[in-house]
């Protein structure tokens, strides 16, 4: 059994293709797994360590392509097999190691909050005030969907590049939960295909928690925010597949199915952007 896909993209049929990689690694008759990835974006660092630690911790990864093996080093992968060959070392400012979040609300969210001024502030510098609060309180409000609807007690995986020659960075979040949309059927009552629920749970005052009157906008202003930047919103979820770029929606059915839920931003890296219609007297 052999993994030949060269690289992964941002299209959903790419996406799609994580299902396929956990599949192969547990179904690999050995503890160490061989892939053959030329290219690996951040939400495939994120899925793997994630999807590795909780259901095939013994495994070991390694990669063809040295200098793949050189960027989970870099990365903080915990899998890496101890002979991969290594390449020329990356620029370590330009990553944003990974970073598993998991306990109890207040430790997790001291822990994001941490975690988004050391590594993620540095390399968006104009954002300031409000704008800087709401950033970190939509990141925030990512975690918290995985641990409390997503029930993983594994906890939430993140991780992330910045590409300063194409002027973004991206980041990903991964758990290996329930899924947005079993969670959203069981809440609503509604037969909706999976694209439907993620599609629903993206829109302002949509939640499955309890307290609706305060939950479901984290995931809105994150949207509001990345549709200012032109940057890109995708989430990943059982079968169901979700993106949005410059305000245009892509929905898609996975032919693969991803267990636990993706989410994926690109944020662009131009302070003329970096704006949002709110003010520090509102807060």
């Amino acid at each position: 059994m052999e993994w030949q896909l060269p690289h992964f993209s941002l299209k959903p049929e790419s996406i799609g293709q994580l299902g396929v990689l956990g599949s192969t690694i547990l179904a690999w008759a050995s503890d160490c797994v061989t892939l053959k990835s030329k290219f690996l974006r951040p939400y495939c660092v994120c899925y793997l360590e994630h999807f590795v630690s909780k259901f095939a911790a013994s495994r070991f990864i390694k990669f063809e392509e040295s200098s793949v093996n050189q960027y989970l080093a870099q990365s903080g992968f915990s899998h890496l097999s101890g002979d991969a060959e290594l390449s020329t070392p990356f620029n370590q400012s330009m990553i944003i190691q990974l970073q598993r979040f998991a306990g109890d609300s207040t430790t997790v969210s001291r822990q994001v909050v941490s975690w988004v001024k050391q590594e993620l502030f540095p390399f968006i510098p104009a954002i300031k005030g409000a704008l800087k609060k709401h950033v970190t309180e939509n990141l925030w409000e990512i975690v918290n969907n995985a641990l409390t609807h997503g029930r993983c007690p594994h906890g939430v995986t993140t991780c992330g590049q910045f590409y300063p020659n194409c002027g973004y960075f991206e980041i990903a979040f991964y758990d290996a939960g329930l899924g947005i949309p079993n969670t959203v059927r069981t809440f609503a009552g509604k037969d909706w295909s999976d694209d439907q629920c993620i599609a629903w749970a993206t829109q302002e005052g949509h939640s499955t928690s309890p307290l609706a009157e305060s939950a479901g906008l984290g995931l809105h202003l994150l949207r509001q925010f990345l549709t200012v930047n032109g940057g890109i919103f995708q989430i990943a979820s059982e079968n169901g597949y979700y993106g949005e770029h410059h305000g245009r929606v892509n929905r898609a059915l996975l032919r693969n199915k991803i267990e636990g839920t993706l989410v994926n931003l690109r944020i662009i890296f131009d302070e003329r952007l970096y704006s949002l219609e709110v003010s520090d007297e509102e807060h």
